[in-house]
């Protein structure tokens, strides 16, 4: 929702260097060559003739049938040098209606590019992909609210710190926490290396934007804490509680299991809303992207999940410092809760399609759900909601165990399944899990 950005390690697919030979390979979920890149020798000294290129085997990898493509024009220039380029057009698989291109190109009989282009690719190397006069509106307003707000923030915490207010352990508890968090999702997720110094350089970077992000949650930790207790000291409950060390207490699980459900409630509630146009006849939606680091194996899908902790924070923190300000100017608990939606709405605005009156429905739902489980649950439990719900969009579900990510997707769902199982447990204190079946004498 904030547009801060919480990745610190470097994107596998986009090397910082480009070195001879080097071969970029892109598989679609079910291993099927879509894109491949390689660079030709920066010096070539042979003078032998090339043999013929044989594009066959691109065709087997990307489960194209060969026979069904003809020979067209090339249009699409390689990203690297080539001396031979081809091109086919053919239907594609499933879906004879439609028409794929096939663009690639070789280098002295060698393939060093091969691309599948449909007719929703678009060159973006010539242009960017338009936007809609709202979408830029919006995307303006959200913009300049996030920089009010870190401002405010800014101007709260340096009062709170000058009059000596505020739970600075606390802050600084959370703060030591999420710097935890950030090295540990960048010892998985980083491409590492034996040069020691390209290592520590990494590392140092990294550390850099961890302390940035960190300082951040430790800003509005500061100016929040104080004013959450006067105003709405109901909120911090079970977030005190955590932070003192009580993890299985009563108060600390329910708000967990509240978080999970509300988490799962608008993860469903949005992919209701981008599928409802098609009951109307409507077009499918387009495929929202994810975060491809969840199909690289468990060691990056760990620490992208990681990454989400200090995400969800972030987010939760913004959410209740508007809450928690409009209460204290207004005095009024609806009109704080109306200014909070509002307010988180606009981040979340055209998440549900292109159609205005299923984005207002879907912001108003959406942002609702997470207000209102900080009105009556706290932020523990609005952590908890932001944290299960990134995880269900950003991550790869599936229960075809056939798809490269099935044993991602299994322990990603162990995981939810796993935060709710101990905020149950918890929240019990202690009781039989079916209560008392006979009455006690």
């Amino acid at each position: 929702m904030i547009p801060l950005s919480t990745d610190t390690s470097p994107s596998v697919n986009d090397p910082p260097h480009v070195i001879s030979n080097m071969v970029t390979v892109v598989l679609d979920t079910r291993g099927r060559l879509s894109d491949l890149l390689a660079v030709a020798p920066q010096l070539d000294t042979s003078a032998a003739a090339a043999a013929p290129t044989d594009w066959t085997p691109l065709f087997t990898a990307a489960a194209l049938p060969f026979a069904e493509f003809h020979r067209v024009d090339s249009q699409w220039t390689p990203r690297v040098y080539a001396d031979e380029r081809a091109a086919w057009e053919g239907p594609m698989p499933g879906e004879p209606a439609t028409r794929l291109r096939v663009e690639a190109a070789a280098y002295r009989g060698k393939a060093v590019s091969f691309q599948i282009i449909g007719p929703w690719t678009t060159p973006t190397r010539m242009q960017q992909t338009p936007k809609t006069t709202s979408a830029r509106v919006i995307a303006v307003i959200g913009t300049a609210l996030a920089l009010l707000l870190l401002a405010a923030a800014i101007a709260l915490a340096r009062y709170n710190l000058r009059v000596g207010r505020g739970d600075r352990r606390g802050a600084w508890r959370l703060a030591l926490f999420m710097l935890g968090v950030f090295v540990l999702a960048w010892a998985f997720g980083a491409r590492h290396r034996a040069d020691l110094q390209v290592e520590s350089n990494d590392f140092f970077i990294a550390v850099a934007l961890a302390l940035l992000n960190v300082g951040i949650l430790w800003l509005l930790y500061v100016a929040l804490e104080p004013y959450v207790r006067r105003y709405c000291p109901d909120l911090l409950f079970s977030w005190s509680r955590l932070l003192g060390g009580q993890i299985r207490d009563p108060r600390v699980g329910r708000d967990i299991l509240i978080g999970v459900a509300t988490g799962v409630f608008v993860t469903i509630a949005l992919f209701l809303f981008r599928l409802t146009p098609m009951l109307s006849g409507g077009p499918a939606p387009v495929p929202k992207p994810i975060n491809d680091q969840f199909l690289l194996g468990s060691r990056y899908a760990i620490a992208a999940v990681l990454r989400i902790v200090p995400n969800a924070m972030q987010n939760a923190m913004f959410t209740t410092l508007v809450f928690v300000v409009t209460r204290a100017i207004t005095g009024r608990l609806w009109a704080a809760a109306a200014v909070a939606i509002a307010f988180f709405g606009i981040f979340v605005a055209g998440e549900a399609g292109d159609s205005l009156l299923f984005n207002v429905l879907f912001s108003a739902l959406f942002s609702g759900a997470f207000v209102f489980t900080l009105m009556y649950f706290g932020l523990l439990a609005q952590v908890a909601a932001f944290f299960v719900q990134q995880l269900l969009v950003n991550g790869v579900l599936t229960a075809d165990m056939s798809k490269m990510y099935a044993a991602t997707s299994v322990w990603l769902m162990l995981t939810i399944a796993g935060l709710a199982a101990f905020g149950f447990y918890a929240s019990r204190a202690g009781q039989p899990l079916f209560g008392h079946l006979l009455p006690r004498e």
